[in-house]
């Protein structure tokens, strides 16, 4: 990807994230080339930012609907200007909602989120910015319930959290009745811990599909495996 004063370029989209509660990272990045959307109508991305990861997901499913909301202000109208500057617009749209007040007329196949990390700690001078990375905004079990309830028979959920939420997280998922169908394991480098864990979660009980990968071999330069799972967004792959 090529920065260029507050606009990220990708192969097939230019996203603004000037005014967007969270910049474009690497969390985003790996969770929007990870998730899989094959074959799904409905998605919805929850806590959309500057819409990084919904328009990843246009560009690689060219069916899809994809719903994106946001508590912030300046993050739905950043979202909807980079959709309206992509050419899926017809099929990308935003709005201003609390995920637990949402309530949409149709259940989704894929809901998507880079959800709120942190429970407690220093408070960031920024309130917005506070509340786009701390779980006061949005719960994990408030996630993960609500999910449930708008995910239709089939539909799953993909996350990434810190790894040291893995275990919370799933004893939420044990308690709402659902299962992890797909992980990975992310780390910087080989030799590293783990740092970050994608999750797929679904209503059915499957062998789980777990792998781990890092993003930087010993030299700096990225890993194969980075560079396979992430080659049809970043310029220079």
């Amino acid at each position: 990807m090529k920065k260029d004063k507050g606009i990220f370029q990708f192969k097939q989209f230019s996203v603004s994230h000037k005014n967007s509660t969270m910049r474009v990272g690497t969390d985003a990045v790996v969770l929007g080339s990870w998730v899989d959307v094959t074959d799904q109508s409905n998605i919805l991305e929850v806590g959309t930012g500057c819409g990084i990861i919904a328009l990843m997901i246009a560009q690689r499913n060219a069916k899809a609907t994809i719903d994106a909301i946001d508590i912030d202000d300046g993050s739905v109208e950043e979202a909807l200007s980079n959709f309206k500057n992509s050419v899926w617009s017809d099929r990308l749209t935003a709005k201003k909602c609390s995920f637990q007040h949402f309530e949409p007329a149709k259940k989704y196949d894929h809901i998507v989120s880079n959800p709120p990390f942190f429970g407690s700690g220093t408070k960031s001078p920024i309130s917005k910015r506070h509340n786009a990375r701390h779980t006061n905004t949005l719960t994990f079990e408030e996630l993960v319930k609500r999910s449930k309830e708008l995910l239709s028979a089939k539909g799953n959920l993909s996350i990434i959290i810190p790894h040291e939420a893995l275990t919370e997280m799933c004893k939420i998922i044990d308690e709402q009745h659902l299962a992890i169908q797909k992980q990975l394991n992310f780390k910087a480098k080989e030799a590293t811990k783990i740092e970050r864990v994608l999750l797929t979660i679904g209503r059915d009980i499957t062998t789980l599909e777990e792998n781990t990968m890092y993003q930087y071999n010993t030299d700096g330069t990225w890993s194969e495996e980075y560079k396979n799972l992430t080659k049809d967004y970043y310029l220079k792959l």
